[in-house]
């Protein structure tokens, strides 16, 4: 078996849209040894299709790529891909980095094993980039993030807008929450006000109400109604 180097090119005759699909849909690709031979509908490895850098224009060289020569057909098969315009070498160790260009657009993850750190990027285009999340099942799906002491659930019917200053939990017959400190405040004001309730009679105001105990016991109450794991601004 014979190891050597080439590079991605496109037929001639082929337009670049329809190449591209056909690479992804057969899994074979052109290329150029580096002896200046063509070979096309080459074999490649799936997750090198995925790395390649595509040349648009006649002539012109897209990602280069080590190849293999297998014996028993003397056909080439494509098994490594080099980036073009690559980052490896500006990664450090206990780094990776995947990317994907395509025209200004990109998407790419860089992640660092001894600072324990991720991060995921995308660069859309007019209508701007997009990161989804999915968790789907015959159950109950969730998403949790972890930070520390602090989990978020992301589900299926939680979505975040304008990072850190609002959360909207589900889509239809949206209503504002309520801040339960305050809410409590108010209700303590409220049975206070009853307590000390008087109403005008024929032999003049009223004294308070005989069963005041009970509404202040409820009062004592309230802050029971507040969560000790969430929390609105």
């Amino acid at each position: 078996m014979n190891i050597g180097i080439g590079y991605v090119t496109k037929p001639s005759d082929v337009a670049f849209d329809k190449y591209i699909e056909t690479c992804f849909q057969k899994e074979e690709i052109s290329i150029v040894d580096e002896n200046g031979r063509y070979y096309h509908n080459v074999k490649i490895d799936r997750w090198c299709l995925q790395l390649i850098d595509f040349p648009e224009g006649e002539n012109l060289f897209g990602s280069g790529i080590l190849y293999q020569v297998i014996d028993s057909s003397n056909l080439p098969y494509v098994f490594s891909v080099f980036k073009l315009n690559d980052e490896g070498q500006l990664l450090l160790p206990g780094q990776f980095y995947l990317y994907k260009i395509y025209d200004t657009t990109y998407s790419a993850i860089r992640g660092d094993g001894k600072k324990g750190t991720l991060d995921i990027v995308v660069k859309g285009g007019s209508e701007g980039g997009q990161i989804v999340e999915r968790a789907i099942g015959a159950g109950k799906s969730k998403i949790l993030r972890e930070s520390d002491n602090t989990i978020t659930d992301r589900a299926e019917n939680i979505h975040q807008t304008e990072a850190g200053k609002k959360i909207i939990h589900g889509t239809e017959n949206l209503e504002n929450a309520v801040l339960g400190n305050t809410l409590v405040d108010l209700l303590g004001q409220i049975l206070d006000a009853i307590t000390k309730l008087t109403v005008p009679t024929m032999l003049g105001p009223s004294g308070v109400p005989i069963n005041s105990p009970v509404f202040l016991a409820i009062k004592q109450k309230l802050k029971t109604c507040l969560s000790k794991l969430n929390e609105l601004q």
